[in-house]
């Protein structure tokens, strides 16, 4: 089993001309994925929200967390049941805001599966940023550097698909789910095919994972393809492989921009009416 975690955000703006401008609520989440075993509502939780919480200027907060749980079948993520939790970490005032769309981009490592992700986080203070990119100064710096390794040590951090897996190029289709590649793949019985960039005899994308049931290489017959279906030369396969792996790094990597919606704490009731 896995965890998804994921940290809830809520910001205000401020602004200082209240005759053209009004203040706007927004919130956006967080998030990456954890061990089974990584608790739900003790003291690792609470230490990533307020480690996250220490670079947020202080018009943003940290509102509370969601954890879903799931089940690994084969390539498959099975959810199960999920929590949320309700805790403010406020930000600093230490910081200003700007823009609470500017984020900044992360590549997480993965030494164990060769992965490399990125993910990102929203709402970084807009003094931290200059000519476009990162310019953070010793309190930033301090504050990146205790979250990411805060999400590494232990291996709180991780990914669950592992996109390490060598791709080999498809020689051909034939009917009756008959998959021809050109090399060995690591595919056993029962595991499952990825199918990327392949087209049928008639142009049309064919893509997904397939069930492999038995092999005669170069051949391979898989299960979930139009027995119908034909394909010339074109396109890679590799296992489609779901597992965990913690994050073995975390690096900068630039400022982007995300968006941030519309916010988790408005009223969601009926609209009540004014009668006479």
């Amino acid at each position: 089993m896995v965890k998804h975690f994921s940290l809830k955000f809520n910001v205000t703006t401020t602004p200082e001309n209240r005759r053209d401008a009004s203040p706007h609520s927004g919130s956006w989440s967080e998030g990456y994925w954890a061990p089974d075993e990584y608790a739900t509502d003790g003291s690792v939780v609470n230490d990533i929200a307020n480690r996250r919480a220490g670079f947020l200027p202080a018009q943003a907060s940290v509102i509370g967390w969601r954890v879903q749980q799931y089940t690994i079948s084969q390539n498959k993520l099975l959810p199960g049941g999920s929590q949320t939790f309700k805790k403010r970490f406020p930000g600093i005032a230490n910081f200003s805001l700007d823009a609470p769309q500017v984020s900044l981009q992360y590549s997480a490592s993965v030494v164990a599966r060769s992965n490399t992700i990125r993910f990102t986080t929203r709402c970084i203070p807009d003094d931290n940023v200059v000519g476009g990119e990162l310019s953070a100064g010793t309190l930033l710096f301090a504050r990146l550097n205790a979250y990411r390794l805060a999400l590494v040590t232990g291996a709180v951090g991780g990914i669950v698909r592992d996109l390490s897996q060598p791709s080999v190029r498809v020689l051909r289709i034939q009917a009756g789910g008959l998959v021809i590649l050109a090399a060995g793949s690591g595919l056993v019985a029962d595991d499952y095919m990825r199918l990327n960039r392949v087209r049928d005899a008639q142009g049309n994308p064919v893509s997904g994972a397939f069930r492999v049931s038995s092999i005669n290489f170069p051949v391979y017959t898989v299960l979930g393809l139009d027995p119908t279906l034909t394909a010339g030369e074109g396109g890679t396969a590799r296992k489609d492989l779901v597992v965990f792996a913690a994050f073995s790094s975390i690096n900068n990597d630039r400022v982007v921009v995300r968006k941030i919606g519309a916010p988790f704490e408005r009223y969601r009731g009926r609209r009540s009416r004014r009668r006479a």
